[in-house]
């Protein structure tokens, strides 16, 4: 019974090894300008899904090289920098269909 728990609480809860691993990561992506899909949604702390949304959206703009989509880290820090002043608009938006 007490091994049942503790693999299901080794499963559910990640390792001490696998939070600084992930925390370099996040770290690292702070010195990177160009940043690929996945890692913009690690940065973000966000899905690659909803990345493509952004994408499709205009909300980012992705430069393709070699095949694959790189973002600009800048940019990205200025869209949501700026996304504030647009929170009016959507909160109009939403009380439209109520």
């Amino acid at each position: 019974m007490d091994n049942e728990n503790t693999a299901a609480q080794a499963i559910s809860e990640p390792s001490q090894l696998e939070i600084e691993l992930a925390e370099v990561k996040l770290r690292s992506l702070t010195l990177k300008r160009w940043l690929r899909t996945d890692e913009v949604a690690l940065y973000l702390g966000t899905t690659i899904p909803s990345i493509r949304k952004l994408v499709l959206r205009k909300r980012l703009a992705p430069r393709k090289r070699f095949g694959r989509l790189y973002f600009d880290r800048d940019a990205i820090d200025e869209v949501f920098e700026n996304s504030t002043s647009s929170a009016p608009h959507s909160i109009k938006r939403n009380q439209r269909w109520r």
